[in-house]
């Protein structure tokens, strides 16, 4: 991809803006060609009985989500927030000092 785009701006740059219009053009005509050459070759699916709604399945998994938040509770103590599996820290933390200057 972008080895053509390259070549592409060194033909409009050098030789013609037109023949690096016309490469593209000859190109997507070519994939338009193939994709309509090989379209009988891809399964195409009866339509299905009429299903609900995707909307509707999207506020059922928000609703979901929600409720479940709802029944969440904090710990009393705030570092068990983390999940630290008494894997040693190998990184100090290191602090820069300020200055006035």
């Amino acid at each position: 991809m972008l080895t053509a785009g390259t070549l592409l701006v060194w033909v409009e740059d050098k030789v013609s803006w037109g023949l690096g219009y016309g490469l593209c053009a000859s190109f997507v005509a070519v994939a338009v060609a193939v994709l309509a050459a090989t379209a009988p070759m891809y399964r195409i699916l009866p339509p299905a009985a009429p299903a609900s709604s995707p909307l509707k399945s999207v506020l059922q998994v928000l609703v979901v989500a929600f409720s479940h938040k709802a029944k969440l509770t904090l710990p009393d103590d705030p570092t068990e927030l983390y999940e630290d599996d008494g894997v040693k820290k190998t990184r100090t933390r290191c602090c820069i000092r300020c200055t006035n200057d």
